[in-house]
């Protein structure tokens, strides 16, 4: 599946796997705003479902004088956690969209791997550039090369990893 670095770089035993690591997370398809809208839908079906067990809860009790099931007890007693959750998790709606996240985890991986292989992140080559694109490719996203068939998109990423990148402590490493 990575055999796209081996037509930009020289492939060491310990790549592969390095890229097979990453690609579920770099391949995975971008956040939509109907993912946020689904979002909302959970936390409000969530809410509705936490409202009407508690009232069936006590109708139950006061009025019918059939005990419920404990899992029942269980899901009213957790609903108020799960909605916490799903509004401390809840991602706000952007104009334009969410931002795409993936570029540059892409980035951070073909620059972590570089400086394996090289010493330091290089921003600005063009061989680093292909390479992150053979791997966006590689991981099943559509192209980010622009309508001239160039590369540099791809530099403000590989910029922004080279600017977060910790050699002491690597994301990317030759050990695993």
């Amino acid at each position: 599946m990575f055999g796209c670095w081996s037509r930009t770089i020289v492939t060491p035993d310990w790549l592969v796997p390095q890229l097979s690591e990453w690609s579920p997370i770099v391949g995975q398809r971008r956040w939509t705003v109907e993912d946020d809208q689904g979002d909302r839908k959970l936390l409000e079906a969530a809410q509705h479902l936490d409202r009407w067990l508690r009232a069936y809860t006590i109708a139950q009790d006061d009025f019918v004088n059939d005990a419920l099931p404990d899992e029942f007890e269980a899901v009213v007693q957790a609903l108020p956690e799960v909605i916490e959750y799903l509004q401390d998790h809840r991602r706000e709606p952007r104009k334009g969209g969410p931002p795409d996240g993936r570029s540059r985890l892409c980035a951070i991986v073909c620059g972590g791997l570089w400086r394996c292989l090289y010493g330091e992140i290089n921003p600005h080559s063009p061989r680093l550039w292909q390479a992150c694109e053979a791997y966006w490719l590689a991981c099943g996203n559509p192209p980010k090369v622009d309508k001239r068939g160039r590369y540099e998109d791809w530099l403000r990423y590989l910029l922004w990893a080279k600017e977060t990148d910790d050699p002491d402590d690597p994301l990317i490493t030759t050990q695993k």
